[in-house]
């Protein structure tokens, strides 16, 4: 990299095709010269990767990231420069990060111009997450599901249901659903890096599980989503009433859940 930007190291993305480059500090849409050459795999007999140049531009894409690895208090914190602060609603700290009752535990994050939008455009969510155990319910039941990242209405965001499965749900104009649910069952007791990834361009939905493509969907390229107003995104939950159908309140720890903006 030129102008004194330096590639730090490389790290393989979660759809395990793409690379990630770390890089020393960039200003934001300043332009800089990133030249390749010299690589190969490592088969017996090395295939080289061919040489190129191309533009490297450096845009602030994480719109909300939250650790929730805070010791105590009634804030999660926003690590960005946007300050978008969580307000915990009757959540409690441990080691393992937020602790989610299943009773109607959850983070309200804020209404703000970056959040509300999100879903408009193409957007990654992401979250860390070791359920405790299976929902329990069935249907339209509050424990149904476990919402891990949700706006209210229906539902959008990534959802554990009781069959063990994930679920990425997404909703275009019309109310019509376009979620992807993954193809196997995840059990309790182990901690899942669970991704949601909406590609509007070219119509498809993916979703992660440990770095790995657990399902796919497709939808109209360019279709609008549903408009949600100034709903908020929640974490842990996705109707705040705990005792309404399709409450959802999770059941286990969260935490480094992130919201994207490609």
């Amino acid at each position: 990299l030129d102008g004194a930007v330096t590639v730090d190291g490389v790290e393989l993305a979660p759809d395990r095709h793409s690379a990630l480059l770390k890089v020393s500090p960039m200003r934001e849409d300043e332009p800089h010269k990133l030249t390749l050459s010299g690589v190969v795999d490592l088969a017996k007999r090395p295939n080289a990767m061919a040489a190129a140049t191309l533009l490297l531009v450096w845009r602030e894409a994480c719109v909300g990231r939250w650790a929730l690895d805070e010791k105590g208090g009634s804030v999660a914190h926003d690590g960005t420069a946007a300050g978008q602060h969580g307000t915990l609603r009757y959540a409690a700290w441990s080691a393992a990060g937020l602790v989610l009752d299943g009773a109607g535990a959850y983070v309200e994050l804020p209404a703000t111009a970056a959040l509300n939008t999100l879903q408009d455009g193409d957007f990654t969510l992401l979250a860390h997450f070791p359920p405790a155990d299976l929902p329990p319910g069935t249907d339209r039941a509050p424990d149904a599901a476990y919402a891990l990242i949700a706006k209210r209405g229906y539902h959008e965001g990534l959802i554990y249901g009781h069959d063990g499965r994930f679920t990425a749900m997404h909703w275009l104009d019309g109310d019509r659903g376009a979620g992807v649910a993954s193809a196997d069952a995840y059990p309790p007791g182990h901690e899942y890096a669970v991704a949601m990834v909406v590609d509007r361009v070219h119509g498809e939905g993916r979703l992660y599980v440990d770095g790995q493509l657990a399902g796919k969907g497709e939808f109209t390229a360019g279709a609008k989503a549903r408009a949600y107003g100034e709903e908020i995104w929640r974490l842990g939950v996705g109707n705040p009433d705990a005792k309404a159908e399709y409450a959802w309140p999770a059941k286990g720890a969260l935490r480094d859940v992130r919201l994207d903006r490609k």
